[in-house]
Order: structure tokens, then C-alpha cells, then sequence
């Protein structure tokens, strides 16, 4: 994640969002029984139960975006290191959104899967597959946030360790 990191500081840097993700933001965050939700994410998803899932696995699905829907290819950035700025970008968002409507702690994740893919990854569309990765699993990109509790975190040992997923968590 240092190496996408680094990748993506220019992005970051200039601070523009996707406008679709901006409009989620704009839209608005909400607060439910001490679940922070993306208001538009919470209103799409009313089939999902938070009394049978628990709160942090309902937050973490119900605030889950894929970065890489978002991927146009209108940068010459690779798409891993624009994920990865949308991603601090819409963080950053989230957590000064979410100061303003709840003192909870909030945790933004954000993961990078190379998947079974083989560079250059400049352009998503035309990412290959090693015929012997033995991984067909398409590269993907995802943010979700969540309030943060002690003693519960969505992020297993599994996951920290996983060499093909790079992690970054914001904390505020």
C-alpha cells in the first residue's frame, strides 16, 4: 500500500473526487443506533437486517462501494493508485462529514486486490490474467467505513496478512 500510496499523492494532492461519489457525500451521512451510514447506501439497502447481522457487519456492507465501478481510465494514473486516492479522498470526506453528526470514532477501510492479475494496470479494461496465476479473481478496489468499538474490528489477521491486498485504514 506504501508503493500505491505514494502513486496516488498527486491525485490526492489535487483533491478531486469522482462528482459520483461526491454526490454521495453530499448526500449526506446518518446516524442509527450508533451505526454511521452513508444516508443514499442506508436507503438502498432497507432489506438488510442490522439486528441479525450486527452493527459492524451491517455498516461494513451497507457502506461498501467498489472503487473500481468507479474507474473510467480518464487518467493516466494506474487504476490501483486512483482507487486509492478516491479512497483517501472520500475519507477524508467521511470522517469531517461524520464529526459534524456523531462523536463516535469512525474507521475508513480501504483495500486494493490485485487479483489474479499480471501489470501493467494502467487501464482496468485491459488488465490480463496469468494462465498459471492459478487466480481468476478480478482485481477490485474497496472502501467502507464504520464506528469504530473497542474489542471489534472488521479487519481479521486473515486480511492484514493477505500479501495480494494492500490496506489502509483512516481513524478519526
Amino acid at each position: 500500500m506504501r508503493l500505491l500510496c505514494h502513486s496516488a499523492a498527486d491525485l490526492i494532492e489535487m483533491g478531486v473526487l469522482d462528482e459520483r461519489l461526491e454526490q454521495l457525500l453530499a448526500n449526506g451521512l446518518t446516524v442509527v443506533e450508533g451505526c454511521s451510514y452513508f444516508r443514499d447506501c442506508l436507503d438502498q439497502n432497507a432489506h438488510l437486517s442490522r439486528d441479525e447481522m450486527g452493527a459492524l457487519e451491517h455498516q461494513s456492507l451497507v457502506n461498501k462501494l467498489h472503487l473500481e465501478d468507479y474507474w473510467d481510465g480518464a487518467t493516466s494514473t494506474s487504476w490501483d493508485a486512483w482507487c486509492v486516492a478516491q479512497g483517501v479522498l472520500l475519507g477524508m470526506g467521511v470522517l469531517a462529514k461524520a464529526e459534524r453528526v456523531t462523536p463516535l470514532p469512525i474507521d475508513v477501510v480501504i483495500t486494493v486486490d490485485e487479483g489474479g492479475a499480471l501489470p501493467p494496470y494502467t487501464d482496468y479494461s485491459t488488465v490480463s490474467f496469468g494462465p498459471d496465476s492459478g487466480d481468476e479473481s478480478e482485481p477490485s478496489s474497496t472502501f467502507r467505513f464504520y464506528v469504530h468499538r473497542d474489542g471489534h474490528c472488521w479487519i481479521d489477521d486473515d486480511a492484514i496478512h493477505d500479501k495480494r491486498d494492500a490496506l489502509l485504514i483512516l481513524r478519526r
